[in-house]
């Protein structure tokens, strides 16, 4: 990890653009991002001092991380909307009922594990591209500040 061995995956690009534009999109609409770390990225970070590629998009205003020792288990309430590229807390979020919650299909199968027409209605969480997140966040930024 150290040595960056697997820097340049297929998940580490998509994962940066959506990140970015994340980022891009918060600064946009003076949001807040808050990126919370895998477990394993946590115990690298904090147990070993290898930092996240990704941390040049923090700017500490909108985009902030949360890499304090520990879990983030108890922050799946503390977001409003909660977007990942493949993680089961955004399934766990859903079935507690935060269903502002949205997850990556990639676009090659071979990296994917969504059957997305297999969904039902949970296809509403999927996006496809960061075009796509964008307008997702949009309409569920437009609802939450048309409800009272």
């Amino acid at each position: 990890m150290r040595a960056g061995r697997f820097r340049g995956n297929p998940f580490e690009g998509h994962a940066e653009r959506v990140l970015e534009a994340l980022a891009d999109y918060a600064r946009a609409h003076d949001r807040t991002l808050r990126i919370y770390l895998h477990p394993y990225e946590r115990r690298l970070v904090n147990d070993h001092g290898i930092e996240v590629p990704f941390r040049h998009i923090a700017d500490g205003e909108h985009v902030t991380i949360d890499d304090a020792p520990g879990t983030s288990r108890g922050a799946v309430y503390e977001c409003d909307i909660a977007v990942a590229l493949r993680s089961s807390t955004i399934w766990e979020r859903i079935d507690l009922g935060l269903e502002r919650s949205l997850i990556y299909a990639f676009d090659d199968p071979a990296l994917d594990n969504l059957m997305v027409e297999s969904l039902g209605p949970y296809q509403a969480n999927v996006f496809h591209s960061t075009a796509e997140l964008a307008t997702k966040l949009d309409r569920l930024l437009a609802d939450r500040e048309a409800s009272p």
